[in-house]
């Protein structure tokens, strides 16, 4: 990345205006050059973090909560398409159904460890964990 500061400035100013941000320690790290915890926390002081982390697991910053929650493991992953997009599907649903972010983490976690067991973005319904169907 020569010239890294046109999308620094884009992902600052969106970070300012989120009340919950989905990032990665992947993505913020190299663009930043910075850890991620640092930047995120600089730039949305009062927003609700979710950064994943390399390892499967995320960490929960904000000012009501820091939690680090671990994925479970899973048996056979055959294609991690929309895994994130699941996981953030999961955490949002449940967020909105009033859980707080620890067990909206570990919601999503178990929605993206459903997904990755199956070909595709789109897994059957009976796939789905039951705590998750509508």
């Amino acid at each position: 990345w020569p010239d890294r500061s046109v999308a620094r400035a884009a992902y600052s100013e969106l970070f300012r205006r989120a009340d919950i941000i989905f990032a990665s320690t992947e993505d913020v790290e190299p663009l930043f050059a910075e850890p991620s915890e640092a930047v995120l926390t600089r730039l949305a002081p009062a927003a609700e973090i979710v950064l994943k982390l390399a390892t499967p697991a995320c960490r929960l910053l904000g000012s009501a909560h820091t939690a680090e929650i671990a994925a479970e493991p899973v048996a056979r992953v055959v294609d991690t398409t929309a895994a994130g997009d699941s996981f953030a599907a999961g955490y949002l649903a449940a967020r909105l159904a009033g859980a707080s972010p620890e067990p909206a983490a570990r919601a999503g976690h178990r929605i993206a460890g459903a997904v990755v067991q199956h070909r595709g973005a789109i897994i059957p319904r009976d796939a789905m964990p039951r705590d998750a169907r509508p």
